[in-house]
């Protein structure tokens, strides 16, 4: 029996499905290569070709599109507005840009973010917003704690605990740091009279309150000072934009209320202060040399008032 012919019909599509299906393929695994020319199909098939050229177009921007957020790229180009099949892959995009501010906003310290659009993603970065916001909690308490330890170690480290001035640790700290910055000011050192008498005769309590009462007094001093007690019946001020002269008839006065002051509330025993005042001047002493000169000229001091004590 001789084989039947092909018919002409069947030849036609099979050559048009093949074509079509040789683009598709080519549009899923060579993009840059698939070719479709519509002129060349026969005429009742162009509308569906365009069709498919338009379908593969669309394919390739949400393939590219969807490459782009892989990468983490939130700026990339979105596809056209008629690209359709795109629109679940931008209204991911616009989730991603918006929890990507949150995510900027949470580090600048805004734990009050919360994400409820994105499911399951949302719990679970709720969930890290919170922890994160509990463990910002326990860090500040845990900064203000230190904060508060090392305010006491101050204390303690830079503070004299009868008077609340500076301590000899600072005020030799702060004598040296001036010096080698080679600041222009003024060094005093300033000795109470008569604190080993009052600690004999009236007792600890009582010389107490008399090193209190010069503290008080020397923490008046104008302008820019610092005053510490160096220890005992000792203490050093340092101050700056005042020459010799300033300062030692502010100490007078000092000296002279403080006398006064005893005087009147006829406390049984001579309160007064002596000083020592020297000018630093940049490269010229050191430190020591300084504290030194200051002693020595309050010791002069001392000897000269000394027939005033009673």
């Amino acid at each position: 029996m001789p084989t039947n012919p092909t018919r002409p019909e069947e030849s036609f599509t099979d050559r048009v499905s093949n074509t079509f299906f040789e683009y598709l393929r080519d549009a899923i695994y060579k993009p840059s290569s698939a070719r479709l020319n519509v002129d060349e199909l026969p005429e009742e098939f162009r509308d569906l070709g365009e069709g498919l050229k338009f379908y593969c177009e669309c394919v390739n921007e949400m393939r590219a599109f969807a490459e782009e957020l892989a990468r983490g790229n939130l700026n990339c180009v979105l596809p056209p507005t008629d690209n359709e099949i795109s629109a679940p892959l931008k209204s991911l995009h616009a989730s991603m840009k918006h929890l990507s501010w949150q995510a900027r906003e949470v580090a600048r310290g805004d734990y009050n973010q919360n994400v409820d659009f994105m499911g399951e993603f949302s719990d679970s970065f709720n969930q890290m917003v919170s922890q994160l916001k509990r463990n910002h909690e326990l860090l500040m308490n845990e900064i203000r704690e230190i904060k508060v330890q090392n305010d006491e170690l101050n204390s303690v480290a830079y503070f004299d605990e009868l008077t609340g001035l500076y301590n000899r640790s600072y005020g030799m700290y702060a004598l040296k740091t001036w010096v080698d910055a080679g600041q222009a000011f003024v060094v005093c050192f300033v000795d109470m009279d008569n604190l080993k008498f009052v600690n004999d005769k009236f007792g600890h309590s009582e010389g107490d309150k008399y090193i209190i009462k010069i503290a008080n007094c020397l923490r008046t001093f104008p302008g820019e000072s610092v005053v510490c007690r160096l220890g005992g019946d000792e203490f050093l001020l340092l101050s700056t934009g005042m020459e010799i002269a300033e300062v030692e008839h502010v100490l007078s006065k000092m000296r002279s209320e403080i006398i006064r002051c005893y005087e009147i509330h006829e406390i049984p025993y001579y309160a007064s202060l002596s000083y020592g005042v020297v000018k630093s001047r940049p490269g010229e002493l050191s430190a020591s040399e300084l504290l030194s000169l200051a002693d020595s000229r309050m010791y002069e001091f001392k000897r000269k008032h000394k027939m005033e004590r009673k």
